[in-house]
């Protein structure tokens, strides 16, 4: 979905590269599509 990834992508861009944007299971209501934001915790970088 454009929407979705213009999303993340704008999150990535901010330097936010943990914000995952991801469809919120029935969350289609009336044409509306509701986008769900997460945040992982960041990754420990082993080294």
């Amino acid at each position: 979905m454009k929407a979705q990834q213009a999303l993340q992508q704008a999150y990535f861009d901010l330097g936010l590269c943990t914000v995952q944007a991801t469809i919120a299971k029935s969350a289609v209501d009336a044409a509306i599509i509701a986008l769900r934001l997460t945040q992982a915790a960041e990754s420990l970088s082993l080294g």
